[in-house]
């Protein structure tokens, strides 16, 4: 599933660029498709790699930017939402649009698994995400199972998350790429040694690419950080030991239950004492070498390579490996086949729930009017 997307964005990319070889060209739009496309592949496709614009698509595209126009009300927005008519606010009408237009589709997409599952001449057997969540609440008892308006729920989650991480994800590595030529060199000898068509295993087995892989998740995670509510009182410990107003050293903090703790995933994958005094720079090599004691010693409980990148715990996020699988057979065929240097336009990245690429000099994109694009100079190999 995943390869097939990829050669399909490679050939809308070789297509677009067309006789000239190389171009200035914003890459992001095709990331983009590509996220959703995998997203919705795990049980539905939307056609966007095709040319297909869907209701969907578009809606996906405005959520963020929809809810950031509400500005320091969205600490209450769950409140707001309930009560707030749409005659009485434009942006709750554009809100509530969108929601509605995913709801929708979610519906069709059950309908249409649901059949499927259903159908005694269906032989396939069916391992995408959204059939496998169906029949797993079909085999659980009555009192376990799900409610449909909770499983709609949990595949706008899963497709709505996904997708707008995903594109993000696989943007990023040719943005960085793009400004570490020699980088870009030596994964592209490795990925060209390697077979046309990888195996699961094969593709994990590349050194090179595993650890590019490691050092963008590390560097630029897509969400730089977390908000979780502590549901009893706690003790924690501090592993580096901070200094209070008082000049006191403090090794631990307590925490009573209800409090809210913000995590600094960037923070903490970019510490000095935990991964040394180039935990700022962009060196895939650290991890083909012995990585720090400090990085073992700190016990980062992160799910992924001693990293906060996926989260940590229960609440970790659940389609990690789903992730680095997309981030590995995407960047893989794209290297192969082209040269990515640096556009004529400059790229700023934004934190807008996720990290997203806009023109530099974009401040808020929601009230310039600005969209999320990469232009980067692509050249066909």
């Amino acid at each position: 599933m995943f390869h097939t997307i990829a050669q399909s964005l490679k050939d809308h990319v070789i297509k677009d660029i067309g006789e000239v070889q190389a171009k200035d060209y914003d890459i992001f739009r095709w990331c983009n498709a590509a996220g959703l496309e995998m997203m919705g592949q795990g049980g539905h496709t939307f056609g966007v790699l095709d040319g297909i614009e869907s209701e969907y698509s578009r809606s996906i595209k405005k959520l963020f930017p929809t809810i950031m126009q509400f500005g320091p009300l969205m600490a209450i927005f769950p409140l707001l939402y309930r009560i707030t008519p749409t005659w009485l606010s434009s942006r709750m009408k554009n809100y509530k649009n969108i929601i509605d237009i995913q709801g929708e589709q979610a519906r069709i997409i059950l309908a249409e698994r649901q059949a499927a599952l259903n159908d005694p001449h269906n032989y396939e057997e069916s391992y995408d995400l959204i059939s496998v969540l169906l029949k797993l609440n079909q085999q659980a008892t009555e009192e376990d199972q799900l409610p449909e308006d909770q499983i709609l729920g949990q595949m706008n989650t899963l497709l709505f998350a996904g997708h707008e991480a995903a594109c993000g994800a696989m943007a990023r590595p040719l943005h960085v790429l793009a400004e570490n030529p020699l980088v870009q060199d030596r994964l592209r000898a490795e990925l060209l040694e390697a077979s046309e068509t990888m195996t699961y295993d094969e593709l994990n087995s590349l050194p090179y690419l595993d650890a590019v892989c490691r050092e963008v998740m590390r560097l630029f995670p897509q969400t730089t950080s977390a908000q979780r509510v502590a549901v009893e009182d706690r003790t924690i410990p501090l592993r580096y030991p901070i200094k209070g107003k008082d000049g006191k050293e403090i090794r631990e903090i307590q925490v009573r239950k209800g409090t809210n703790i913000y995590l600094g995933i960037r923070g903490a994958n970019r510490c000095l004492e935990t991964w040394g005094e180039d935990a700022h720079e962009f060196r895939p090599e650290r991890w083909l070498e012995d990585l720090p004691d400090s990085v073992a010693s700190a016990r980062t409980p992160g799910v992924y390579s001693s990293m906060m990148t996926f989260g940590a715990g229960p609440r970790a996020c659940i389609g990690y490996k789903f992730a680095i699988l997309e981030f590995k057979m995407v960047l893989s065929t794209l290297i192969k086949s082209f040269e990515f240097s640096p556009g004529t336009t400059q790229t700023s990245w934004l934190n807008y729930f996720t990290m997203n690429p806009y023109p530099a000099g974009t401040k808020n994109p929601s009230k310039e009017g600005a969209k999320p694009s990469m232009v980067l100079k692509v050249s066909v190999l």
